[in-house]
Protein backbone atom coordinates (compact mmCIF):
# COMPACT_ATOMS: atom_id res chain seq x y z
CA UNK A 1 0.00 0.00 0.00
CA UNK A 2 0.95 3.48 -0.76
CA UNK A 3 -0.96 6.84 -0.93
CA UNK A 4 0.28 10.22 -1.51
CA UNK A 5 -1.99 13.49 -0.12
CA UNK A 6 -1.27 17.12 -1.05
CA UNK A 7 -4.41 18.77 0.99
CA UNK A 8 -3.91 17.21 4.29
CA UNK A 9 -6.41 18.83 5.99
CA UNK A 10 -9.29 16.73 5.98
CA UNK A 11 -7.46 14.17 6.79
CA UNK A 12 -5.66 15.26 10.40
CA UNK A 13 -9.55 16.31 11.12
CA UNK A 14 -10.49 12.96 10.50
CA UNK A 15 -8.55 11.34 12.60
CA UNK A 16 -8.81 13.88 15.31
CA UNK A 17 -12.39 13.05 15.30
CA UNK A 18 -11.82 9.24 15.65
CA UNK A 19 -9.59 9.84 18.68
CA UNK A 20 -12.63 11.23 20.32
CA UNK A 21 -13.64 7.66 20.01
CA UNK A 22 -10.61 5.38 20.59
CA UNK A 23 -6.88 5.12 21.20
CA UNK A 24 -6.15 2.57 18.55
CA UNK A 25 -8.24 2.15 14.95
CA UNK A 26 -7.89 -0.41 12.31
CA UNK A 27 -7.16 1.22 8.76
CA UNK A 28 -7.97 -1.24 6.35
CA UNK A 29 -7.43 -0.53 2.39
CA UNK A 30 -8.41 -2.27 -0.89
CA UNK A 31 -8.06 -1.49 -4.76
CA UNK A 32 -11.03 0.87 -4.25
CA UNK A 33 -10.81 2.51 -0.93
CA UNK A 34 -9.30 3.43 2.49
CA UNK A 35 -11.67 2.99 5.07
CA UNK A 36 -11.93 1.95 8.93
CA UNK A 37 -14.51 1.79 11.52
CA UNK A 38 -14.23 2.48 14.93
CA UNK A 39 -16.39 2.09 18.41
CA UNK A 40 -15.75 4.08 21.84
CA UNK A 41 -15.17 1.73 24.65
CA UNK A 42 -18.99 1.04 26.03
CA UNK A 43 -20.06 0.24 22.23
CA UNK A 44 -23.14 2.40 22.04
CA UNK A 45 -21.38 4.91 19.00
CA UNK A 46 -19.21 3.55 16.07
CA UNK A 47 -17.89 5.67 13.19
CA UNK A 48 -17.40 4.31 10.22
CA UNK A 49 -14.97 6.58 7.40
CA UNK A 50 -14.45 5.94 3.70
CA UNK A 51 -11.75 7.95 1.87
CA UNK A 52 -12.20 6.50 -1.67
CA UNK A 53 -8.92 6.20 -4.36
CA UNK A 54 -9.93 9.44 -5.81
CA UNK A 55 -9.42 11.40 -2.50
CA UNK A 56 -5.59 10.99 -3.16
CA UNK A 57 -3.10 12.32 -5.00
CA UNK A 58 -1.50 8.97 -5.87
CA UNK A 59 -3.08 5.57 -5.26
CA UNK A 60 -1.37 2.34 -4.58
CA UNK A 61 -2.97 -0.90 -3.19
CA UNK A 62 -3.10 -4.12 -5.30
CA UNK A 63 -3.52 -6.90 -2.10
CA UNK A 64 -6.18 -6.05 0.50
CA UNK A 65 -3.84 -4.80 3.74
CA UNK A 66 -4.77 -4.01 7.25
CA UNK A 67 -3.03 -1.51 10.21
CA UNK A 68 -3.36 -1.03 13.20
CA UNK A 69 -2.83 2.50 14.54
CA UNK A 70 -2.31 4.24 17.68
CA UNK A 71 -4.42 7.77 17.04
CA UNK A 72 -2.37 9.69 19.65
CA UNK A 73 1.38 8.86 17.86
CA UNK A 74 -0.73 9.13 14.04
CA UNK A 75 -1.85 12.76 15.00
CA UNK A 76 1.44 13.92 16.57
CA UNK A 77 3.16 13.32 12.55
CA UNK A 78 -0.23 14.84 10.98
CA UNK A 79 -0.03 18.31 13.03
CA UNK A 80 3.16 18.72 10.77
CA UNK A 81 1.10 19.10 7.48
CA UNK A 82 -2.08 20.92 9.05
CA UNK A 83 -3.08 24.13 7.60
CA UNK A 84 0.57 24.38 5.82
CA UNK A 85 1.26 24.97 2.09
CA UNK A 86 2.80 23.33 0.20
CA UNK A 87 3.13 19.66 2.25
CA UNK A 88 2.78 15.94 0.95
CA UNK A 89 1.87 13.02 2.86
CA UNK A 90 3.39 9.59 2.26
CA UNK A 91 2.19 6.75 3.64
CA UNK A 92 3.84 3.43 3.12
CA UNK A 93 2.69 -0.61 4.28
CA UNK A 94 2.92 -3.58 3.88
CA UNK A 95 2.45 -7.39 5.31
CA UNK A 96 5.84 -8.00 5.62
CA UNK A 97 7.21 -5.32 8.52
CA UNK A 98 5.35 -4.39 11.49
CA UNK A 99 5.64 -0.56 10.84
CA UNK A 100 4.38 1.99 8.25
CA UNK A 101 6.64 4.72 7.13
CA UNK A 102 5.06 8.13 6.51
CA UNK A 103 7.01 10.94 4.90
CA UNK A 104 6.51 14.45 4.98
CA UNK A 105 7.90 16.82 2.56
CA UNK A 106 7.85 20.59 2.69
CA UNK A 107 8.18 22.85 -0.01
CA UNK A 108 9.75 26.19 1.27
CA UNK A 109 11.73 28.30 -1.47
CA UNK A 110 12.76 30.74 1.24
CA UNK A 111 14.09 28.07 3.51
CA UNK A 112 14.75 25.21 1.35
CA UNK A 113 12.73 21.91 1.55
CA UNK A 114 12.09 19.66 3.90
CA UNK A 115 11.32 15.79 4.59
CA UNK A 116 11.05 14.05 7.42
CA UNK A 117 10.17 10.24 7.31
CA UNK A 118 8.55 8.33 10.55
CA UNK A 119 8.78 4.50 11.04
CA UNK A 120 5.71 4.20 12.96
CA UNK A 121 5.41 1.29 14.62
CA UNK A 122 1.96 -0.70 14.30
CA UNK A 123 -0.39 -2.03 16.90
CA UNK A 124 -2.78 -5.32 16.41
CA UNK A 125 -5.88 -4.74 17.23
CA UNK A 126 -8.60 -7.58 17.23
CA UNK A 127 -11.76 -6.34 16.62
CA UNK A 128 -15.02 -7.58 13.61
CA UNK A 129 -16.02 -5.19 11.48
CA UNK A 130 -19.46 -4.75 12.32
CA UNK A 131 -21.97 -5.07 10.06
CA UNK A 132 -24.28 -1.77 9.64
CA UNK A 133 -27.60 -2.96 7.46
CA UNK A 134 -29.79 -0.29 5.68
CA UNK A 135 -32.52 0.99 7.80
CA UNK A 136 -35.87 2.72 6.60
CA UNK A 137 -35.43 6.10 7.18
CA UNK A 138 -38.59 8.37 8.97
CA UNK A 139 -37.02 11.58 9.29
CA UNK A 140 -33.66 13.67 8.22
CA UNK A 141 -32.82 17.24 9.32
CA UNK A 142 -29.83 19.41 7.60
CA UNK A 143 -28.19 20.88 10.23
CA UNK A 144 -25.60 23.80 9.30
CA UNK A 145 -22.19 24.95 10.98
CA UNK A 146 -24.55 27.99 12.16
CA UNK A 147 -27.35 25.50 13.44
CA UNK A 148 -24.84 23.28 15.31
CA UNK A 149 -23.58 26.63 17.36
CA UNK A 150 -26.74 27.44 18.24
CA UNK A 151 -27.76 24.68 19.88
CA UNK A 152 -24.02 23.98 21.26
CA UNK A 153 -25.28 27.82 22.89
CA UNK A 154 -28.13 27.01 24.29
CA UNK A 155 -28.08 23.97 25.48
CA UNK A 156 -26.45 22.50 28.73
CA UNK A 157 -23.21 21.24 28.61
CA UNK A 158 -22.14 17.91 28.89
CA UNK A 159 -26.08 16.42 29.36
CA UNK A 160 -27.92 13.64 27.63
CA UNK A 161 -29.93 15.17 25.05
CA UNK A 162 -33.42 13.83 23.60
CA UNK A 163 -34.82 14.48 20.07
CA UNK A 164 -38.63 14.48 19.17
CA UNK A 165 -38.92 14.28 15.29
CA UNK A 166 -41.66 16.69 13.80
CA UNK A 167 -42.62 17.48 10.59
CA UNK A 168 -41.88 20.88 11.39
CA UNK A 169 -39.10 21.08 13.22
CA UNK A 170 -36.99 18.87 15.81
CA UNK A 171 -37.82 19.56 19.32
CA UNK A 172 -34.58 18.56 21.64
CA UNK A 173 -35.13 18.64 25.86
CA UNK A 174 -32.36 18.19 27.92
CA UNK A 175 -32.00 17.94 32.11
CA UNK A 176 -28.40 18.77 34.03
CA UNK A 177 -27.15 17.25 37.00
CA UNK A 178 -29.29 19.45 39.03
CA UNK A 179 -32.84 18.58 37.31
CA UNK A 180 -32.74 22.12 35.73
CA UNK A 181 -34.54 21.44 32.24
CA UNK A 182 -34.45 22.93 28.75
CA UNK A 183 -36.96 22.47 25.74
CA UNK A 184 -35.12 23.75 22.21
CA UNK A 185 -37.66 24.00 19.19
CA UNK A 186 -36.07 24.63 16.30
CA UNK A 187 -38.09 24.78 12.98
CA UNK A 188 -36.06 23.46 10.65
CA UNK A 189 -38.01 21.63 7.24
CA UNK A 190 -36.68 17.92 7.44
CA UNK A 191 -35.00 17.26 4.22
CA UNK A 192 -37.10 13.86 4.66
CA UNK A 193 -40.25 12.45 5.82
CA UNK A 194 -41.70 9.36 5.32
CA UNK A 195 -44.90 9.46 6.99
CA UNK A 196 -46.76 6.63 5.11
CA UNK A 197 -49.99 7.88 5.95
CA UNK A 198 -51.47 6.19 9.03
CA UNK A 199 -48.96 3.32 9.18
CA UNK A 200 -46.35 5.19 10.36
CA UNK A 201 -47.76 5.86 13.82
CA UNK A 202 -47.98 2.37 14.50
CA UNK A 203 -44.64 1.02 12.29
CA UNK A 204 -42.50 3.55 14.31
CA UNK A 205 -42.15 1.96 18.24
CA UNK A 206 -41.25 5.33 19.74
CA UNK A 207 -42.18 8.74 20.38
CA UNK A 208 -38.54 10.20 20.90
CA UNK A 209 -34.75 9.13 21.29
CA UNK A 210 -32.34 9.91 23.80
CA UNK A 211 -28.34 9.92 23.82
CA UNK A 212 -26.45 9.63 26.59
CA UNK A 213 -24.00 12.49 27.84
CA UNK A 214 -20.61 11.01 26.50
CA UNK A 215 -22.15 10.77 22.84
CA UNK A 216 -24.53 13.85 22.58
CA UNK A 217 -20.68 15.51 22.18
CA UNK A 218 -19.93 13.53 19.10
CA UNK A 219 -22.86 15.72 17.36
CA UNK A 220 -21.06 18.83 18.27
CA UNK A 221 -17.48 17.25 17.23
CA UNK A 222 -18.18 17.51 13.62
CA UNK A 223 -18.03 21.07 13.32
CA UNK A 224 -14.65 20.89 12.96
CA UNK A 225 -15.36 19.85 9.36
CA UNK A 226 -17.10 22.93 8.86
CA UNK A 227 -19.58 21.53 6.91
CA UNK A 228 -23.43 20.32 6.98
CA UNK A 229 -24.04 17.65 9.16
CA UNK A 230 -27.20 15.22 8.36
CA UNK A 231 -29.26 13.80 11.11
CA UNK A 232 -31.39 11.21 10.81
CA UNK A 233 -33.86 8.70 12.46
CA UNK A 234 -35.15 5.85 11.41
CA UNK A 235 -38.58 4.00 11.49
CA UNK A 236 -37.62 1.52 14.01
CA UNK A 237 -35.86 2.19 17.45
CA UNK A 238 -32.30 2.16 15.87
CA UNK A 239 -28.86 4.22 16.82
CA UNK A 240 -29.29 7.92 15.20
CA UNK A 241 -26.99 8.48 12.58
CA UNK A 242 -24.79 11.77 11.67
CA UNK A 243 -23.16 12.08 8.71
CA UNK A 244 -20.91 14.42 6.81
CA UNK A 245 -19.89 14.43 3.58
CA UNK A 246 -16.42 15.89 2.78
CA UNK A 247 -14.31 16.74 -0.16
CA UNK A 248 -13.77 14.12 -3.13
CA UNK A 249 -16.32 11.55 -1.85
CA UNK A 250 -14.49 11.38 1.67
CA UNK A 251 -17.70 10.21 3.93
CA UNK A 252 -17.64 10.08 7.59
CA UNK A 253 -20.93 8.16 9.45
CA UNK A 254 -21.34 8.47 13.02
CA UNK A 255 -24.27 5.75 14.62
CA UNK A 256 -25.38 6.62 17.96
CA UNK A 257 -26.98 3.67 20.09
CA UNK A 258 -30.39 5.62 22.07
CA UNK A 259 -30.36 5.19 25.51
CA UNK A 260 -31.87 2.20 27.37
CA UNK A 261 -35.50 3.25 28.02
CA UNK A 262 -36.70 2.50 31.94
CA UNK A 263 -39.77 0.77 32.39
CA UNK A 264 -42.62 2.97 32.05
CA UNK A 265 -43.54 3.31 36.23
CA UNK A 266 -47.67 1.54 36.04
CA UNK A 267 -50.33 4.11 36.79
CA UNK A 268 -51.16 5.14 40.20
CA UNK A 269 -54.46 2.99 41.47
CA UNK A 270 -57.45 4.91 41.18
CA UNK A 271 -58.65 6.55 44.12
CA UNK A 272 -61.68 4.58 45.67
CA UNK A 273 -64.92 6.04 46.29
CA UNK A 274 -65.47 6.78 49.70
CA UNK A 275 -68.15 4.41 51.24
CA UNK A 276 -71.30 6.20 52.53
CA UNK A 277 -71.27 6.93 56.08
CA UNK A 278 -74.76 5.66 57.54
CA UNK A 279 -76.22 6.84 60.38
CA UNK A 280 -76.20 5.15 63.50
CA UNK A 281 -79.56 4.16 64.58
CA UNK A 282 -80.93 5.45 68.15
CA UNK A 283 -81.74 1.95 69.96
CA UNK A 284 -84.69 1.50 71.98
CA UNK A 285 -84.52 1.32 75.89
CA UNK A 286 -85.00 -2.35 75.87
CA UNK A 287 -82.33 -2.72 73.30
CA UNK A 288 -80.00 -1.06 75.26
CA UNK A 289 -80.77 -2.75 78.26
CA UNK A 290 -80.15 -6.11 76.40
CA UNK A 291 -76.93 -4.94 75.35
CA UNK A 292 -75.45 -3.73 78.60
CA UNK A 293 -76.31 -7.21 80.49
CA UNK A 294 -74.79 -9.35 77.33
CA UNK A 295 -71.53 -7.27 78.47
CA UNK A 296 -71.93 -8.11 81.47
CA UNK A 297 -72.16 -12.23 81.14
CA UNK A 298 -68.98 -11.79 78.76
CA UNK A 299 -66.99 -9.78 81.31
CA UNK A 300 -67.97 -12.66 84.03
CA UNK A 301 -67.00 -15.57 81.53
CA UNK A 302 -64.05 -13.93 81.30
CA UNK A 303 -63.31 -13.54 84.97
CA UNK A 304 -63.69 -17.39 85.26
Amino acid sequence: MRVVIKNCDEFYNTFKYVETLASEVKVMCDGEKVWLQVHNPSCTAIAEVKFPADYFEEYECENAITVGIHTKTFLSILKNTYKKKNVTLKMQASDAVDYMLVTVTQEDEVNGNLECAYQMKLVDIVSDVMNIPPQDVHSQYKLTVNTLKKWKEFLFANCPITFTPKDSGLVITCEDDMKHKLKLNDELNPSKWNEEMVDDAQRRKWKDISIGEANSNLIFALLSFGKDVRIQFFLEEAPVECYVKLNQGVLIRVFIAPKIRDEDSPPPSPVADPVPVRAQKRKTMDEQNDVEQLTQQKKAMTAH
